[in-house]
Parts: structure tokens; sequence; C-alpha cells
């Protein structure tokens, strides 16, 4: 089982509320993980962005465990090149 990392406070919006939607450089289906502190939990795929499809976030951004679509999309510049596609992720505590 791989291991998902989050930044501590999206970890503890995960943990509070038992789902967070987010976002990764990297590509997997449907898939179990493991967050360390957490335990493990269900990554689901809902769908491949670019950067200029990142205003599609806005209707997720009530989950993902920031306040705006701009905080979101800045901490997304912050780890995820803009020249990687961005994959969204509903990842949900078992």
């Amino acid at each position: 089982m791989s291991v998902m990392q989050f930044i501590p406070e999206l970890a503890r919006y995960l943990r509070q509320y038992g789902h967070i939607y987010t976002v990764r450089a990297y590509h997997y289906s449907t898939s179990e993980a493991n967050v360390p502190g957490l335990g493990p939990v269900k990554r689901e795929l809902v769908m491949q962005l670019d950067e200029s499809g990142l205003s599609l976030l806005e209707e997720y951004v009530v989950e993902s465990g920031f306040a705006t679509l701009e905080g979101w999309v800045s901490k997304i510049r912050h780890f995820i090149p803009s020249d990687r596609p961005i994959y969204l992720y509903r990842v949900e505590v078992k």
C-alpha cells in the first residue's frame, strides 16, 4: 500500500471530516493508501487537469481544506510545476 502525505492543516481536515479533495502530480487509479498518523484511506481519481483547467476546482474547494480557490491554487503551484498534469482525487478515511 502506498503512502499519501498531507500538510498538517489538511491532515487535520481529513481527520475531522473523513474525506478531502486533493491534487497530486501523479496518476493513480482508485486504490487504497496509508496516511501516516491516520491509517488507510480510499483514493479515488476524479479528473486530470492542466494549468488552464484549474478553475474547474471551484466546485471542490469547499471540501479541500482551503477557504478559497486562490489559496488552493497557490499551494498547488508551490508543489506542482505548471508544465505537469494535475490529478484531482477524493480521499476518504476507511
